[in-house]
């Protein structure tokens, strides 16, 4: 359930706003969005709005994704993308990554690389990595963050 000034959703592109940081946290944020910024310059937004969509599904975010560049129908496909004939080589490339980077990001090996590769140049590929931690990052944080809200607003 949200908490009062919480968002129920948001465009998927959009950095999460973290507000509950503060302090030497916050600087960490304004790191995290300068990098995903820095991605964003470089990487086909298209690419990184499905590893969006990819990563609140994968991690249950209870903030609800809304999509911007890819549509309602593929949108919804994006938790089945492996059994779905809508993305292209390209996309699903990026997707194996993302999910394999969020499942376990010491478990991405030379494979998924070199398929990627196939698609994306190799600066681009670099941002879309740097991507994929920060969306992994702050995904997790607001799942910690909505838990210590759920347990402050039960006290």
């Amino acid at each position: 359930m949200p908490t009062e000034g919480r968002p129920t959703a948001r465009p998927a592109m959009e950095f999460p706003p973290l507000a509950a940081l503060d302090g030497p946290a916050a600087n960490t944020r304004a790191a995290l969005a300068a990098t995903f910024d820095q991605s964003r310059a470089t990487v086909d937004p298209l690419l990184l709005e499905l590893a969006a969509l990819s990563v609140a599904a994968m991690l249950r975010s209870r903030v609800p994704r809304t999509p911007v560049l890819v549509e309602p129908e593929r949108a919804a496909a994006v938790p089945e993308w492996r059994r779905s004939d809508l993305f292209t080589e390209r996309e699903r490339a990026c997707l194996a990554l993302a999910d394999q980077f969020v499942f376990a990001v010491g478990s991405v090996d030379d494979d998924l690389v070199a398929q990627a590769l196939k698609h994306l140049q190799p600066a681009e590929l670099y941002a879309f990595v740097n991507a994929l931690y920060v969306l992994d990052v702050t995904e997790r944080l607001e799942l910690a963050l909505d838990g210590l809200h759920a347990t402050e607003d039960a006290s």
